[in-house]
């Protein structure tokens, strides 16, 4: 047990550096921008976006499974079709099925089929032409200079003279032009658009003879990536939780690739580990719907549980915070560094998902219903988290 917890860990540590720099960006925001600015703790990093559409009603919980290909060009032991299988898998396992090598009593048959389409375009873009458009102001100054002279002649007692006078005028007029958009002109940019598709159906795998569906999910992502290696693993997390139910409508769904959940996921980590419970259904009391409780996990010499933010929000954790159980109270240690937060802090209008890695002493490993909470006035409070015995 210890060993796999190890592994989740170091699951975590892994993906700490990319972290740090993004707290690091988070902290130059703070420190450059008002309160009342929202800062992005995910700031720069790629997020992806799918649409699913789910149909069916069949509980996949303790269910046995293999996966085919269910495209005739693509053969089940490709390479990079398994690799791709074995992240539905992962997904699948987590919802409670299992996978197994006997074909003859699975049941179910679990048809992938995956493509992609090239829909880039060619975009005309109008670009504005500068120049001049008229007159903006006119102004006229003057200058005026001048000159006087003559002569004069004394007779006897009379004097005679003349005088004479010139003046100049200059006059200067200043024409102000107005310059603004004169025109358009175009120029052509390609656009990078790439349709990606995974489509999961399952059959019952007891009536071979006859093909019944029991369930399909089918997701579509568009986006400048070609890389089906890069997006196949995505989409197979949404579908997580959602293969056997009926979504209603399409789904949006969306990630940050630094997600912790994500990155655990696609290592496996999260299906061989034991003793934990993801996302357990709880009522909570003065608790945003952007928080909730992603993991808990029982280990011999801790009890790890995991926040999970989102949204833009106000929050702290509070160092009071406990797990109750049976009338006693386990406090709160500490969090892991991976937090990059400092327990008690106060964290005002940050956006973006965040994840709180907390350490509380061990609970007995049959407890499968416990309390957490702050121990402050108006804390947040989860009752009857539903754990795994």
């Amino acid at each position: 047990m210890k060993k796999r917890n190890r592994n989740f860990i170091n699951c975590i540590i892994s993906i700490s550096l990319s972290t740090r720099i993004i707290a690091c960006f988070c902290l130059c925001v703070l420190l450059f921008s008002g309160c009342a600015i929202p800062h992005y703790w995910n700031a720069d990093i790629p997020i992806y976006h799918a649409s699913l559409n789910s149909f069916g009603d069949y509980n996949v919980t303790g269910k046995t499974f293999y996966i085919e290909s269910g495209d005739n060009n693509i053969s089940s032991n490709d390479v990079e079709f398994r690799e791709y299988g074995k992240y539905i898998a992962e997904s699948l396992k987590l919802s409670g099925a299992t996978e197994t090598d006997d074909k003859t009593k699975a049941d179910m048959c679990v048809l992938v089929n995956y493509s992609i389409s090239d829909e880039s375009y060619v975009e005309t873009v109008p670009l504005p032409v500068w120049g001049r458009t008229g007159i903006s102001s006119i102004s006229t100054t003057s200058n005026t200079t001048g000159s006087v002279y003559g002569s004069a002649l004394k007779i006897g007692n009379s004097v005679y003279g003349s005088a004479y006078a010139n003046s100049t005028t200059n006059t200067t007029t200043n024409v102000t032009p107005s310059y603004g958009i004169t025109g358009y002109t175009s120029v052509d940019r390609r656009v990078n658009r790439f349709r990606r598709v995974l489509n999961i159906y399952a059959y019952d795998n007891k009536q071979p003879s006859t093909p019944i569906m029991l369930w399909k999910t089918n997701l579509i992502s568009d986006g400048n990536s070609s890389d089906l290696r890069e997006i196949v693993p995505v989409m197979a997390y949404f579908a997580w939780g959602e293969m056997g139910k009926s979504s209603g409508q399409a789904k949006k769904k969306s990630i940050y690739i630094n997600d912790l959940f994500f990155h655990c996921w696609k290592l496996g980590t999260l299906s061989h580990a034991t003793n934990i419970t993801l996302f357990p259904n709880c009522n909570s009391t003065n608790v945003s719907t952007n928080i909730k409780i992603a993991y808990v996990e029982k280990v011999s010499d801790k009890t790890m549980v995991i926040l999970r933010k989102l949204g833009c929000l106000d929050y702290r954790i509070s160092p009071e915070m406990y797990i109750e159980y049976n009338g006693q109270k386990y406090r709160l240690r500490g969090g892991h560094n991976y937090n990059r937060y400092e327990i008690g802090k106060k964290i005002r209008n940050e956006c973006g998902i965040r994840y709180f890695l907390l350490e509380f002493p061990p609970i007995p490993s049959n407890a499968n219903s416990i309390n957490i909470t702050e121990n402050i006035q108006n804390g947040m409070e989860w009752i009857g988290v539903k754990l795994k015995e």
